[in-house]
């Protein structure tokens, strides 16, 4: 049997969203062979557990550390045998054409190396999860929560009815080619939490690929469950992470700028915890080079990279 499709869903303490999101997929499966992976980032909520009972046709993954989005995703695109990969969010549910329609927009737009649709919030208003490249003023205005003056992320720019070329979609709902994630890399995991999506997108452009929007199908996100729980360490590696962003594309006029909003911001919301991540010296002085964790075997499901020994697989039960 040739997969067509692996649907990728990263879980951290969202067991009862987690299966939401499962029931969905299997309440609406799409009409071409598809697999589904997850992989719970050491979850505390018995999430594991459920999905394995309740859904035994799933590919999970137990990871015993909670390795962030980046890494974790990309031990699920080593698992998946997919010749598509759409990476969903956990607090996600698909509609009844949203997985066919992914899956021949891309098909039909051969230029496009990744895909996205509509984003619904629990409303039923549209996400903005389509976006410009962030600059360093985009940076500055966002940390100091004056986002309504950042171009990026504009929603009166942005139609939502339109099918389009964009330059940067979220994480939320990705659809990528195999093919392209061989020749371009996985997820760099210097990058755990934040600007994943962005640096991806980055390559993804630099590579020649297109990335296209679709309004044509939506799904419903009921967004940023898994953030809401972070812990002070965590919120820490999302700042760590920004700054890392825009000091590797901006060099020192960033750190100059970007490191004494993002300590104060960090104080605040950490109160007082953890601030010291931000002078990292691998954050600050230098960029380190991309560290995809492995690649994947060109023409089929198999990794050129051996998992962690943390890595834990639990076979979908037939």
């Amino acid at each position: 049997m040739t997969i067509k499709l692996s649907i990728i869903i990263l879980s951290w303490n969202t067991r009862e969203l987690t299966l939401d999101t499962l029931r969905s997929i299997y309440a609406n499966p799409p009409v071409v062979e598809f697999e589904v992976v997850v992989v719970d980032n050491a979850s505390g909520d018995g999430s594991a557990d459920a999905i394995a009972e309740r859904h035994p046709d799933v590919l999970l993954v137990r990871n015993e550390i909670n390795s962030g989005y980046g890494p974790g995703n990309n031990i699920a695109f080593r698992r998946a045998s997919g010749d598509l990969l759409l990476l969903l969010g956990s607090d996600t549910r698909v509609g009844a054409t949203t997985l066919d329609t992914l899956v021949r927009t891309i098909d039909e737009h051969p230029e496009a190396g990744c895909v996205t649709c509509r984003l619904e919030g629990p409303t039923g208003a549209p996400e903005l999860n389509c976006m410009a490249f962030p600059t360093l003023l985009d940076g500055v205005t966002t940390y100091l929560s004056l986002r309504f003056l950042s171009r990026h992320a504009r929603r009166r720019d942005f139609d939502f009815e339109r099918p389009q070329q964009v330059r940067q979609v979220s994480g939320t709902c990705v659809l990528v080619r195999r093919e392209m994630i061989e020749q371009i890399g996985l997820f760099d995991e210097n990058y755990k939490i934040m600007y994943t999506d962005v640096e991806l997108c980055e390559r993804i452009h630099e590579s020649g690929y297109a990335i296209f929007y679709t309004p044509v199908t939506s799904l419903v996100h009921l967004g940023n469950q898994s953030c809401v729980q972070a812990t002070g360490r965590v919120r820490a590696q999302m700042y760590q992470d920004t700054l890392r962003y825009f000091v590797s594309r901006f060099g020192r006029r960033a750190q100059l700028i970007m490191l004494p909003i993002l300590m104060a911001r960090l104080c605040v919301v950490n109160r007082g915890r953890q601030v010291w991540r931000l002078l990292d010296p691998d954050v600050l002085v230098r960029t380190p080079a991309p560290d995809f964790g492995g690649t994947l075997a060109v023409g089929g499901g198999g990794p050129t990279h051996q998992p962690a020994a943390t890595d834990e697989v639990e076979p979908p039960r037939h």
